[in-house]
């Protein structure tokens, strides 16, 4: 194709594109003003045309779901440092403290329900049956 005519084209930034070079797989794009590479320039010039890429699968579930133990009971109610919660603990629970037996488990949570929730772990010393040793003992292992 000849030189375009600076005259002829609506825009130096209009591109025009010229009929395929021989031996070219793609169309030459031209700026205003740009001539077309021989053919044996656009033969090494071109890019080469190949499948488009194939799309990229879906990640795949696990066959079966990760095992996430139920709540229940058996496992006591505790924070990230493995504090049992005076507030969430059950009679059982309170029971496997050292020096709580059943009776003194079951007048923590009987406390609790009359009085409404611990504020601190000190409230504990209103509870009939535990005082300062026996609080000294526990308090590390517990938390409101």
């Amino acid at each position: 194709m000849a030189a375009l005519d600076a005259a002829a084209s609506p825009s130096l930034n209009q591109a025009t594109a010229s009929p395929t070079p021989a031996g070219s797989s793609a169309p030459f794009v031209a700026a205003a003003g740009d001539e077309p590479p021989s053919a044996s320039a656009a033969a090494v010039a071109s890019p080469s045309v190949s499948a488009p890429p194939a799309p990229p699968s879906a990640p795949s579930a696990p066959a079966t779901p990760p095992f996430s133990p139920p709540a229940s009971a058996a496992s006591p109610p505790s924070n990230a440092a493995g504090l049992l919660n005076l507030n969430a603990a059950t009679a059982e629970q309170l029971d496997e403290l050292k020096g709580i037996g059943p009776s003194k488990a079951k007048a923590i949570v009987s406390y609790r329900e009359q009085n409404g929730p611990f504020r601190s772990v000190e409230d504990l010393l209103n509870v009939k049956g535990i005082g300062e040793k026996l609080l000294a003992g526990i308090r590390a292992d517990v938390t409101v």
